[in-house]
C-alpha cells in the first residue's frame, strides 16, 4: 500500500470521527480543520478561518485534534514507512 493511500485513509477516518464529534460544524469547517491539523497548512476556512480559532470545539475534540497535529508534525511518512511490508522485505 502506498503512502498516499495510507495518508488518505487516515485523513478520511479523521474526517469521519471529527464529523461524529462535532455535528454542528459545516463540512467545509471540518475538512479545513483536518487539513490544517494533519498537514500543517495554517489557518482553515469557515469556522476555523484566519479570524477564528478552535475554542468552540469540545474538549474531547481538541484532544483528538492534538493527536492529529502530533501525527502531522512527526512527519507521518516516516511512521507509515515502518508499517510498509516492502520496506521490511527489502532490508531483511
Amino acid at each position: 500500500m502506498t503512502y498516499v493511500v495510507q495518508i488518505t485513509g487516515i485523513f478520511c477516518i479523521g474526517l469521519t470521527i471529527l464529523s461524529l464529534f462535532e455535528f454542528n460544524v459545516s463540512f467545509e469547517g471540518i475538512f479545513s480543520t483536518m487539513t490544517s491539523c494533519l498537514f500543517n497548512i495554517g489557518p482553515g476556512f469557515a469556522e476555523v478561518g484566519p479570524s477564528q480559532n478552535y475554542d468552540f470545539y469540545h474538549d474531547h475534540t481538541k484532544i483528538f485534534l492534538s493527536l492529529i497535529m502530533i501525527m502531522g508534525r512527526l512527519e507521518l511518512y516516516a511512521i507509515l514507512a515502518l508499517f510498509t511490508a516492502s520496506l521490511w522485505k527489502r532490508f531483511s
